[in-house]
């Protein structure tokens, strides 16, 4: 796993590859810039090897960090009262990653797959802040969290998501039905820590 520094120099070494490509390819890089399949083929390999070193302050209030965001739209009920998980008020920086998952999987498989990785689920908050934050990358996949709301709704619990509106291509947070098995490429958000236990919620 990589440490904070080497996070630091493969985002360097990244911006580096892109702001270099105009030089090696010359007279082709319109012809490449212009195939939107290999151009979206480029920032995704690029967003989801990165990591991204943030200083989150959990003091602030969770509705406020919802409406810090920006969303077209908020489901209703996506409030402190259901989603609010986070700890302890303090500001402190934390190491985000979106990672998609190889494979189908069950819930089980999903958190074992992020302690391998050292990378433990991101709470309801954090989705949140990440979220207002970068906003740009749910543009791209729709980005979830796994914790549970603390609210039972109608008999279920459900997560928020950071989805999108396909048609308007404007950003939403939604709640997303708690189901015990995830298709291949769902993408979850995580923090990385050296020392990692992800317990079911």
């Amino acid at each position: 796993m990589k440490t904070p520094e080497e996070i630091k120099q493969f985002n360097d070494f990244a911006a580096a590859v892109i702001n270099a490509l105009p030089r090696f390819l010359g007279p082709e890089m319109e012809k490449y810039t212009n195939d939107p399949d290999l151009k979206n083929k480029l920032e995704d390999f690029f967003n989801h090897e990165m990591y991204f070193k943030d200083s989150v302050n959990y003091a602030i209030p969770f509705d406020e960090v919802i409406s810090l965001g920006n969303y077209e739209k908020v489901e209703d009920g996506i409030t402190a009262e259901n989603y609010d998980t986070k700890k302890k008020p303090e500001t402190k920086d934390v190491v985000f990653k979106v990672v998609l998952i190889p494979e189908v999987m069950i819930t089980e498989k999903v958190l074992t797959y992020f302690e391998a990785i050292k990378i433990r689920l991101a709470t309801n908050y954090e989705l949140a802040y990440f979220g207002y934050l970068h906003p740009e990358l749910q543009k791209k996949d729709m980005i979830n969290s796994l914790v549970c709301s603390k609210k039972m709704e109608g008999g279920n619990r459900s997560c928020l998501c950071l989805s999108r509106q396909f048609m308007r291509g404007g950003r939403t947070i939604v709640r997303s039905p708690f189901n015990d098995c995830h298709p291949k490429n769902r993408a979850f958000l995580g923090v990385y820590e050296e020392s990692v236990t992800n317990q079911k919620k």
